[in-house]
């Protein structure tokens, strides 16, 4: 199953590190999984900067849909209440249907 994150910022400098943050929770997230989520393609999104809106994005990969929604559901407490956070759209996409 393959899940799409997109970080969105009106400050480019500010979404990539939102991204680096986010990516680097999920790891520190799955250690000691028997299986691990995958991170794929870590960077910017294809249209990377869109009506002055920058976008990163993350694709994670894990053959069970459970363990994505249970990631997003533990990731969003955090995401929502950290001041880092601020000014950031973050979405998650359980069914992408094209590139990011």
């Amino acid at each position: 199953m393959l899940t799409c994150l997109l970080v969105q910022s009106g400050d480019e400098s500010q979404s990539v590190i939102a991204r680096l943050r986010i990516e680097k929770m999920i790891e520190q997230s799955q250690v000691g999984q028997e299986v691990p989520v995958q991170i794929l393609t870590p960077g910017q999104a294809s249209l990377s900067k869109l009506k002055d809106v920058y976008r990163q994005v993350l694709y994670l990969k894990h053959k069970d849909k459970e363990t994505l929604l249970d990631l997003k559901r533990r990731l969003e407490p955090v995401l929502e209440k950290h001041p880092m956070f601020a000014g950031i759209t973050i979405q998650f996409d359980f069914d992408p249907l094209s590139h990011y």
